[in-house]
């Protein structure tokens, strides 16, 4: 939570598995998110395995693969009226270099 807003992290993701458990690690550990969603889009990798795994993480996946738009499309419904932070796949970006700010 920042300044009394909930904080959801969207993240969109398409065969991630090498990306994924580290990517939400580095985001939780900036304490001010409150769930994590991702967004698969049939992958065909451990991408829904691992995201199924993780702490307060919701998982949404997509039986067939509709690309970036489709899936940033599904990644926008699942913001609702909360406020979100719309996180892109961060390959192998750390995200250290992209931090919240406070």
């Amino acid at each position: 939570m920042l300044n009394g807003q909930k904080i959801i992290v969207i993240m969109p993701a398409y065969n991630a598995e090498a990306t994924l458990r580290k990517t939400h690690e580095e985001v939780m550990a900036q304490g001010i998110v409150d769930w994590f969603v991702v967004v698969d889009d049939a992958s065909n990798d451990r991408t829904m395995e691992i995201a199924s795994s993780l702490p307060v993480t919701v998982v949404h996946r997509h039986e067939k693969n509709l690309g970036y738009g489709g899936n940033q499309k599904t990644s926008s419904l699942q913001c609702g009226k909360e406020d979100s932070i719309k996180h892109q796949r961060l390959l192998a970006t750390s995200f250290e270099k992209y931090p919240f700010g406070r």
